[in-house]
């Protein structure tokens, strides 16, 4: 242990002594004070001691502080005081003594030391008195180590939280902070320690403050403090803030103390004005979703009322009826005629009694034709009028008297809009929507939705008109269609009879110039040359000339000939033909390529007499080819049709002139280098277009050429 000597003490000690003697007393009063301090020393539990307060020596000491320190009686009275302190705590010991008033300095928390050199922390109280003549200093000490050890880890626990705490003793006086405090509200701890926690609170609260503070100190209770209310802080600054506060009472050695624990809150409040402020616009967001599902539901109920027929006078009339309520309180329609007149075709309310009101009042007052507003100006100008809001002016502005005005005000009318019918340009009425009792009005939203339907119900009257005045031209088309018609088939059957007729009329004159032309050659053998090439020209175009008759009489019957529609095997039909043509194959070398056909539906004999001429055509301008290569295939891959081809490899035609070939009498080759009539393609075409076929050709001069014809499966086609 570190000495102290005596001569470190200030050297008025021996004054202070002189100063501090007790004045005279009686020897009896005397000695029943020593007694008296003589017992409460000894029965003290807690240490007691008494030291010279210029050497600093222990004069006397209590069984308790023998009992606490370690030392014995002897040991003790050997010792200073200093001798049991801490070394670094001995100049702030020694500081203190010299003080004027030792007793009060002395006093306090401080640290002591043990025989077994463990520290503890007591609490001091000392008095200054005279002891055997000396002056001395009484002291008590309390052990409260474990007691500052607790409020050593109760303030570490204050300081480690993230709330401001402050303890506030029964009125209101904050005895702890902590560092979150000074953060929070922007004292330092020594500015709020000893003050009253009013400090913290706005100036509009600290008036009730008491009030509330004594009830709870009635009925201590941990809670929140002010629950329902909003509770705000004051920063030194001046600023607020808002807090969430809670109350926690403790009980200490000095009487019910207050636990607040502080939290701000703004940005939770700013959260939950956020998240109302996002509910509010969730909640108009499903009234506008919903106000806006109303609004298509009512145009799609509108549209198909006006979709299903071009009665549009009643179908507008179901429109004015499925707009109350939903969409008005009171709707009106008008279709301005084709003589120009305003026709009312709908006046719709959910009172009838005020239907007829209104219809009076029409007749009473009808619209002005001239007025810069109204329903007549809507169709002048072919716009829109809308009133978000009707006041009273614009009635007074439109009235014609009073009795007008009265009525209309009577009427309530709060919110209108006046819609035209317009499409390509025309205008055909318009459409009235008004808001009155039920106090509702009109957005920009309902004017867009109303347009829309009026550009429908604009179209469903242009299209009723024209579909009226087509109705009426198809009359007259079909009295002149039929009438023509007649006239058609009349002359249909005098060329085709007439045909007929010169076909057989013909054939008697060729069969007399083709036997006298034998007859000659044969009464007649010694003619010349010249003479018999004569005769044989003739025969020739006799010969011909009856070809001519025939096909000429084939194609006649074609266009009459009724169909007989039955299952073809196309491929038999194909090698009939190529049997039957036999005859023209001797001498030549013809390489053939047929697919397999399927089967279709159609006139057997017909669709034969397409093949006959089509596979003749390909062996007749392949003549000049050896070997001739003639291709027969089918392409199915249109799903509404089955298309034949016929190819050849001869010698094609000029591709600029396919559409003449299947003209009657159209040729593209000479006579005198293919033979033929020019009916025989024409009589294809005949025969395809009775089954609803199509006919085409392609072809290069000296490539070959290829012949198509479809059958449509509806009427002909795959055969099932």
């Amino acid at each position: 242990m570190k000495t102290v000597p005596n001569n470190t003490l200030k050297s008025r000690s021996s004054n202070q002594r002189t100063k501090s003697t007790s004045p005279p007393r009686t020897e009896r009063r005397k000695k029943a004070g020593n007694v008296h301090l003589e017992m409460l020393f000894k029965s003290n539990p807690l240490p007691m001691w008494v030291y010279d307060l210029v050497t600093l020596q222990f004069l006397e000491v209590n069984q308790a502080a023998i009992k606490k320190y370690g030392y014995t009686r002897a040991e003790f009275l050997r010792k200073r005081i200093i001798d049991i302190r801490p070394e670094e705590d001995i100049p702030k010991l020694l500081d203190n003594i010299n003080q004027d008033r030792p007793e009060l300095q002395n006093s306090g928390f401080w640290r002591h030391k043990l025989k077994d050199g463990s520290i503890i922390e007591v609490e001091i109280t000392s008095h200054l008195f005279t002891f055997k003549d000396r002056q001395a200093v009484l002291v008590v000490a309390q052990d409260v180590t474990d007691r500052k050890r607790a409020e050593e880890r109760f303030q570490l626990v204050v300081e480690s939280v993230g709330n401001a705490i402050v303890m506030a003793d029964g009125q209101g006086k904050i005895v702890l902070s902590n560092l979150q405090t000074e953060k929070l509200f922007g004292y330092k701890r020594e500015e709020l320690l000893g003050h009253s926690v009013d400090l913290l609170i706005p100036e509009r609260y600290r008036k009730g403050h008491p009030q509330h503070r004594t009830i709870f100190m009635e009925h201590p209770c941990a809670r929140l403090m002010g629950a329902g209310r909003d509770l705000f802080g004051l920063r030194k600054d001046g600023n607020e803030f808002p807090v969430e506060v809670g109350l926690n009472p403790i009980e200490t050695e000095q009487g019910i103390m207050v636990l607040v624990s502080i939290v701000e809150i703004t940005e939770r409040k700013q959260a939950e004005q956020q998240l109302m402020q996002s509910l509010e616009r969730e909640k108009e967001a499903r009234r506008d979703a919903e106000t806006t599902r109303e609004r298509l539901a009512f145009l799609a109920d509108a549209s198909a009322l006006l979709a299903e027929t071009f009665d549009y006078h009643g179908r507008l009339k179901q429109v004015a009826e499925i707009a109350v309520p939903s969409m008005a309180d009171w709707c009106a329609i008008d279709i301005l005629e084709a003589d120009n007149s305003l026709q009312r075709v709908a006046v719709v309310h959910s009172d009838p009694a005020k239907v007829e009101w209104a219809y009076e009042i029409q007749r009473r007052y009808p619209p002005d034709p001239s007025a810069s507003r109204g329903i007549y100006n809507v169709l002048r100008a072919g716009k829109s009028e809308f009133y978000p809001d009707i006041p009273d002016s614009m009635l007074v502005a439109a009235a014609r008297d009073e009795e007008q005005l009265q009525l209309s005000r009577s009427l309530g009318f709060k919110s209108a809009m006046v819609v035209p019918f317009q499409a390509h340009g025309h205008t055909f009425g318009a459409i009235t929507l008004v808001m009155a009792e039920s106090d509702r009005h009109y957005t920009e939203k309902d004017l867009t939705l109303i347009e829309d339907l009026a550009r429908r119900a604009a179209l469903l009257i242009d299209n009723a008109r024209l579909y009226e005045e087509a109705q009426k031209l198809n009359n007259d088309l079909e009295v002149r269609v039929r009438e023509r018609t007649a006239e058609l088939e009349i002359i249909n059957k005098e060329l085709e009879a007439f045909s007929y007729s010169v076909s057989h009329d013909l054939r008697a004159p060729l069969r007399h110039i083709a036997g006298y032309v034998e007859l000659l050659n044969v009464s007649a053998p010694d003619l010349g040359e010249k003479s018999q090439r004569y005769l044989h020209i003739i025969s020739e175009s006799a010969s011909r000339m009856g070809a001519l008759i025939d096909d000429l009489l084939s194609f006649s019957r074609m266009g009459r000939a009724e169909m007989r529609m039955t299952g073809i095997h196309v491929n038999s039909v194909i090698r009939e033909v190529i049997n039957d043509l036999n005859s023209e194959l001797a001498g030549r070398e013809v390489i053939w390529q047929i697919e397999d056909c399927p089967q279709v539906k159609g006139d057997r004999a017909m669709i034969k007499q397409v093949f006959v001429n089509l596979i003749s055509n390909a062996l007749k301008f392949t003549r000049t080819r050896s070997p001739a290569r003639i291709e027969i295939g089918v392409d199915i891959t249109d799903p509404a049709e089955t298309t034949f081809f016929v190819r050849d490899n001869g010698v094609g035609f000029d591709a600029r002139y396919a559409d003449k070939l299947f003209g009657i009498f159209q040729r593209l080759h000479r006579s005198d280098e293919f033979e033929g009539t020019g009916v025989g393609l024409a009589n294809v075409r005949r025969i395809v277009h009775r089954h609803n076929g199509r006919t085409w050709a392609e072809s290069q001069l000296d490539l070959g050429a290829t012949f198509y014809f479809s059958i449509p499966h509806q009427i002909g086609g795959m055969y099932e």
